[in-house]
């Protein structure tokens, strides 16, 4: 049984820059992995595929992992990630930047839960290793042939790039 598809609510809008919202339902929809990349004590960038089990209502988005893990040392040490969701059209293509946090409360790990984690996680809720990474997104970059666009929060960092439209910046080659 497969996670349920991500919808967006108004309110859900409304937390964060609509557009943000929108656009990251809509990857997340069409393709459920993110390559995940984080960094290493020793400075090396390490990317790592995971499954998009949820995406609450500020846009943060919700992983499972093991709390004994390199990719748990590696967030807790540098909790900037990138996240890239990988499309087959080759026509578009999706980056995210966000914050990582290991969120070891057990009832929000009943929330992310499905059978089909067994695959992945074969003692299930009984793991006690196991843990929901969040990820709250700050910038959405999608790129989709001649056009790309740059989405970002409506409190970005000083040194996220803000285009006229109040937080949506979009080029064209």
């Amino acid at each position: 049984m497969s996670p349920p598809p991500i919808t967006v609510s108004a309110e859900q809008a409304k937390q964060i820059h609509p557009e943000l919202v929108q656009q990251l339902a809509g990857v997340i929809n069409d393709s459920r992995v993110a390559m995940l990349t984080t960094r290493a004590n020793d400075g090396r960038l390490l990317c790592r595929p995971l499954l998009v089990q949820q995406m609450g209502h500020d846009g943060t988005l919700s992983f499972l992992i093991d709390n004994e893990g390199e990719l748990a040392r590696d967030v807790r040490a540098f909790p900037a990630v990138n996240l890239v969701f990988p499309r087959s059209d080759r026509e578009h293509f999706t980056c995210a930047n966000g914050i990582a946090r290991i969120d070891d409360d057990r009832r929000s790990l009943l929330e992310v839960w499905h059978a089909e984690l067994l695959n992945w996680f074969p003692r299930g809720l009984s793991d006690p290793g196991l843990v929901v990474l969040r990820v709250r997104i700050d910038e959405l970059s999608l790129w989709n042939g001649r056009e790309s666009c740059v989405l970002s929060s409506v409190d970005p960092s000083p040194s996220t790039p803000r285009g006229a439209n109040d937080g949506v910046e979009t080029s064209q080659p």
